[in-house]
């Protein structure tokens, strides 16, 4: 409904694997859910999907923690 908007579609992943790997799984989180967006009818132009790789703002030895991490946020401009 606001045609002008816009949306960075962001990936994280948690620590675990390295840098290199979590780079990707993050930027495939991000793709995927930009890919669904898409097929709900929102034109593609209006959506960039960014990889920020690990976020290491939990503790990496508790596995519900890093379940927190492992998500894909929205920023709109």
């Amino acid at each position: 409904s606001n045609p002008g908007t816009s949306v960075e579609v962001i990936g994280y992943a948690d620590e675990i694997g390295t840098s290199e790997y979590n780079d990707k799984l993050s930027a495939a989180r991000a793709s995927f859910v930009k890919d669904v967006i898409i097929k709900a009818g929102v034109d593609a132009s209006r959506l960039v999907d960014v990889a920020k790789g690990e976020d290491a703002s939990v503790d990496v030895n508790s596995p519900y923690a890093r379940k927190l991490v492992r998500r894909v946020t929205f920023k709109l401009k």
